[in-house]
């Protein structure tokens, strides 16, 4: 015999299922590591100041600790609240953000040290709708490519289920996504240096900073 539903009482709301986004908010909230499509690669993430939920990457990954993670930043969150007044990576975030490119700035004193390296830290903006609206509702998050340490990134959610289990608490999907890394910047010096060659090419980030040095005079 099958039981009646309970009628609804007036003026009672019908809950439905949470959306994947709001399950991985609550799972970075309370500590969790989650799987995160960027427009470059999958990413593990977790909550930015959250020491314990940092160190479950390195040893999900196998990845050195002398190694800090970069850290994703929600579309309205301003540079300087992690360093300091810098022209460089005011105008290259402004042309390239969000998007594939990493700054590596000199970090405020605020920042976590578990997030720095000689005093500097890596930011980025990810462009992916679905990492955006993570970032919206989680606030920042420290990241890093979804794959062991040492092997090649891993590019659909199945291939991430069968490395990690249940040790990401919720997978986005975003599809199969093969991209090149984010270019990273590092912009602490008189002069900005790319320090790794990814999506967006050297001669852009080149031109940004000379068209804005131009402007500035």
């Amino acid at each position: 015999m099958t039981t009646p539903a309970k009628p609804k009482k007036p003026g009672q709301a019908q809950r439905g299922p949470e959306s994947p986004v709001t399950r991985a908010s609550r799972a970075i909230k309370r500590g969790r590591v989650v799987a995160l499509p960027t427009e470059t690669v999958y990413g593990l993430a977790v909550a930015a100041h959250n020491r314990e939920a940092v160190d479950r990457i390195y040893e999900l990954k196998g990845r050195d600790w002398n190694r800090p993670l970069q850290v994703l930043l929600p579309k309205d969150e301003r540079l300087n609240r992690w360093s300091g007044p810098n022209r460089a990576a005011s105008v290259l975030a402004e042309r390239f953000w969000p998007g594939p490119l990493t700054l590596v700035v000199s970090a405020w004193m605020g920042v976590p040290k578990f997030l720095t390296r000689e005093g500097t830290v890596g930011l980025r903006v990810p462009r992916h709708p679905v990492a955006l609206d993570l970032l919206e509702r989680a606030g920042p998050l420290a990241a890093t490519s979804a794959n062991k340490s040492g092997e090649q990134p891993l590019t659909d959610v199945a291939h991430l289920e069968e490395a990690f289990g249940d040790s990401v608490a919720v997978y986005l999907d975003g599809g199969h996504i093969v991209g090149l890394a984010s270019t990273v910047v590092d912009v602490t010096g008189a002069r900005p240096r790319v320090l790794r060659e990814g999506a967006i090419p050297s001669d852009e980030i080149t031109t940004a900073l000379s068209r804005a040095q131009f402007e500035a005079q």
